[in-house]
């Protein structure tokens, strides 16, 4: 017997609209500002949730078709979670990141999967590690630098998830004493 699927509900059909005519969307932003991009932007997707500007901007990373001015319009200041896990462009997870600096008072947590990126991502925009309360890096390639630069600038982490990392004791040491990668102390 054929099984049929449910009723889609009105917001699963919304968002479905809006990923099939997003270019629809930007185009007022994109021919009004084109490559100029400015740090606050009013657009199209300022009624939608923050949950639903995120699940937008996640679900066009992952089929590939994220493109700045995207993100310009859906990095919500209301966010509280950024996934990076989808967005395999270096410099668009950078510019995630910057955005969210700027934009989003209340973010807490930053998940980052399967990355072997994290300096060239975090590097540049460390600031954003002073606010987080939670920080995911499973299965990420990070070294006892990276690690060290987490537990210098992540002064109010509650949460830090470094699941199989290749980090080792001397960076785990870095979070919590004052030494350097190579397991010395460092003298003040």
């Amino acid at each position: 017997m054929p099984v049929y699927s449910g009723p889609k509900t009105l917001r699963s059909l919304t968002i479905g609209n809006i990923l099939r005519n997003i270019e629809f969307f930007c185009k007022n932003y994109v021919r009004d500002f084109g490559d100029k991009f400015i740090r606050f932007v009013e657009g199209p997707f300022d009624c939608l949730t923050p949950k639903d500007c995120y699940l937008i901007l996640n679900e066009l990373a992952t089929r590939k078709v994220l493109k700045k001015h995207h993100i310009y319009l859906l990095v919500n200041p209301y966010l509280d979670c950024i996934n990076l896990s989808a967005v395999k462009d270096i410099s668009k997870s950078k510019l995630i990141l910057e955005l969210a600096i700027i934009r989003c008072q209340r973010l807490n947590k930053v998940i980052l999967r399967h990355s072997n990126d994290f300096t060239n991502i975090f590097l540049q925009n460390v600031d954003i590690l002073n606010n987080l309360k939670e920080l995911e890096l499973p299965e990420t390639r990070l070294s006892n630098e990276d690690v060290g630069m987490i537990g210098l600038h992540a002064v109010n982490l509650q949460y830090l998830n470094l699941m199989d990392t290749r980090c080792g004791n001397n960076g785990l040491r870095t979070l919590f004493l004052q030494v350097n990668p190579d397991g010395k102390h460092i003298r003040k």
